[in-house]
C-alpha cells in the first residue's frame, strides 16, 4: 500500500535582533550665501573694534608719553573762547528763583594732563569742581584724589569741534560715527572717570549744535544719572536746551576764566563771575591747569568769593 505523500514545510527564517542600519541622509547643499554674510559680519565687528581701539587705545598710548605739565597739548576751540549769549537761551535765574546769598561753581576743565599744578589745585581750601579727560595720562590718579577729597568730578567729555584742524582728543565723539560706535567711546569715557557725577563738553562746537546728536548724548546721560554742563563753545548750541526738554538737570557756562592768562585778568574775570551770579542768581565758570590760574585761585579767589556760595557745579544743574 502507497505511503501518503505529505508536503514539507521550509524552516521558517530566524529573525535577526540587530537593528537595521539606517542609510545616511544626503548631505545638505553648502550654502554659500550664508557663508559671505557671516564672513562680513565677522569683518564688520573687526574693523569696528579696530577703530575704536586705534581711536582710544593707540592714541593713549602716545598721549601718556607727553610731559606731565604740557599745557599746549589740550586746549579748548580759539575762535570759540568768546560766543555770543544767545538770547533765547534762559540763564540760571529763569530756573530757579532768588536767593538771599548767590552761588557759583568754578570748573576747572582739561583735569588729567597736568600733573603737578593738578595736584595743587585740589590741595586748595576752595570747593572747585574738576572735569577729567578721558584717557589723559595723570586722569585716574588725579581723579580718585578729587574724590576722596569730597570734590564734584565731571566727565569732560570730547565732541566735535566746528574746524577739524582743533583735535579735541582720545575717546571724542563725531556726528558721522555710527550711533553705536558713539555709544562704545560714551561708555568706555566715562569708564576712565568712575566717580563723574556731571559731563561738560570739550570743544565741541559742532557737535552742540546737532539737535540730534544731543538728544542721543542726553540720553546717555540719563541712563547714568548724569547732570550736564554746556561749556557754550557756541552760540548756537542745542546742549542746555535738549536738556532741559528731556528733563536732565542742566546749566551753561557763564564765564571762561582764564581766556587770557594773566593772574590780574583772571581775577578781574572772578569779580565779574560773582557779579553776575548776584543778578541772576547763580553762575558758572571754567577755567583750566595753568599756573596763572593757581596763582589766581590762590592769591585773590578767596577774598573775592566771599561775597558768595563756591558751590559744586551740579547744584546749580536744575
Amino acid at each position: 500500500m502507497a505511503r501518503s505523500a505529505t508536503t514539507r514545510k521550509a524552516p521558517a527564517k530566524k529573525s535577526s535582533s540587530r537593528p537595521k542600519k539606517k542609510r545616511p541622509a544626503p548631505a545638505a547643499p553648502f550654502n554659500i550665501g550664508r557663508l559671505i554674510f557671516f564672513l562680513v559680519l565677522v569683518s564688520l565687528f573687526v574693523a569696528t573694534i579696530a577703530v575704536v581701539g586705534y581711536v582710544i587705545f593707540f592714541r593713549v598710548v602716545v598721549a601718556a608719553e607727553l610731559p606731565g605739565n604740557n599745557s599746549s597739548i589740550v586746549f579748548e576751540e580759539p575762535d570759540t573762547l568768546h560766543p555770543e549769549m544767545s538770547r533765547h537761551l534762559p540763564d540760571t535765574a529763569s530756573v530757579s528763583g532768588k536767593t538771599q546769598t548767590a552761588k557759583i561753581a568754578i570748573i576747572i576743565d582739561d583735569m588729567g594732563y597736568h600733573a603737578d599744578i593738578g595736584k595743587e589745585l585740589l590741595a586748595l581750601d576752595l570747593n572747585l569742581t574738576f572735569s577729567f579727560l578721558p584717557y589723559a595720562p595723570f586722569t585716574s590718579e588725579l581723579e580718585e584724589e578729587a574724590y576722596q577729597r569730597g570734590r564734584t568730578i565731571m566727565l569732560h567729555l570730547p565732541l566735535e569741534p566746528r574746524n577739524l584742524k582743533w583735535d579735541p582728543g582720545p575717546g571724542a565723539l563725531y556726528l558721522n560715527v555710527s550711533s553705536p560706535n558713539r555709544r562704545l567711546l560714551f561708555d568706555a569715557n566715562l569708564l576712565q572717570v568712575p566717580h563723574a557725577t556731571g559731563v561738560n563738553n570739550h570743544m565741541g562746537s559742532r557737535y552742540t549744535e546737532s539737535k540730534a546728536g544731543m538728544a542721543e548724548l542726553v540720553d546717555f546721560l540719563a541712563e547714568n544719572e548724569l547732570f550736564f554742563i554746556d561749556s557754550f563753545t557756541t552760540a548756537k548750541s542745542k546742549g542746555m536746551m535738549t536738556a532741559m526738554d528731556k528733563g536732565l538737570p542742566t546749566a551753561r557756562r557763564h564765564v571762561f576764566l582764564d581766556n587770557k592768562q594773566q593772574q590780574l585778568v583772571i581775577c578781574s574775570e572772578i569779580e565779574k563771575l560773582v557779579e553776575l551770579s548776584k543778578r541772576q542768581d547763580g553762575a558758572i565758570g571754567i577755567a583750566h591747569p595753568h599756573v596763572e590760574t593757581l596763582d589766581a585761585l590762590t592769591n585773590c579767589a578767596k577774598h573775592i568769593l566771599e561775597q558768595v556760595d563756591l558751590v559744586g557745579a551740579g547744584e546749580l544743574a536744575r
